[in-house]
């Protein structure tokens, strides 16, 4: 079987070739005749920007801070004056609970019987009762606890708390707290702070406890 060959037909008109360059094809044609129109028309504009949208979103990318945002990082403002609350019935302590919250730091002193009245108050020392010696507390300020009505024993002798007399959880603010003395119906403690702070103090009940919040 022969295959005839094919010839590329050439135009009647146009411009001609130097010999042996090749024809271009139709669709080459076509393109080049458009382009020639875009430059005729003046189509060749500048490279596009980008969109308003995304210049505007990228400035805006970072989160805003809330108002409760802002709240939550500042401390409380308490005042570092003494606080202090009458003597009731006795109050036996059975558990000291610390804790450590976003901006203070807690010491919870829960009592079997009645709420001890107290004295919290910043002092430059803190010193055992009664035998007058310092206490020895981790932290450059020093708040003294004083239970009126208070003890770690009932009057039958028996002991109600068996917990740990010193306990150093080194929070923010509350560094260590320490047994300072159980005599004759005062029960006390020192608490060392990083510095001093405002600080308040609030009893609860079922169960009865007093509670300390020292701010960081």
């Amino acid at each position: 079987m022969i295959i005839p060959a094919l010839h590329q037909e050439r135009p009647t008109a146009g411009p001609r070739l130097a010999p042996g360059h090749p024809w271009p094809s139709r669709a080459a044609a076509l393109a080049a005749a458009a382009c020639t129109v875009a430059l005729a028309s003046g189509c060749a504009a500048a490279q596009p920007q980008p969109a308003a949208a995304t210049v505007a979103a990228a400035a805006t990318s970072q989160p805003a801070v809330t108002g409760a945002q802002s709240r939550a990082a500042t401390p409380p403002v308490w005042p570092t004056g003494p606080r202090t609350r009458s003597a009731g019935r006795y109050g036996f302590l059975t558990a000291i609970n610390l804790g450590q919250h976003g901006t203070y730091d807690r010491i919870v002193f829960q009592f079997t019987g009645d709420v001890p009245g107290y004295r919290v108050s910043y002092v430059p020392h803190v010193y055992y009762d009664a035998k007058g010696t310092p206490v020895s507390l981790t932290g450059r300020a020093h708040l003294r606890v004083v239970f009126n009505d208070g003890s770690e024993f009932l009057l039958t002798g028996q002991r109600t708390y068996h917990g740990p007399d010193t306990l150093s959880p080194y929070f923010p603010a509350l560094r260590q707290v320490k047994l300072a003395g159980d005599f004759e119906g005062y029960l006390s403690f020192g608490i060392g702070v990083s510095k001093r702070t405002g600080f308040r103090v609030f009893t609860l009940t079922h169960p009865n406890r007093v509670v300390i919040d020292v701010a960081h």
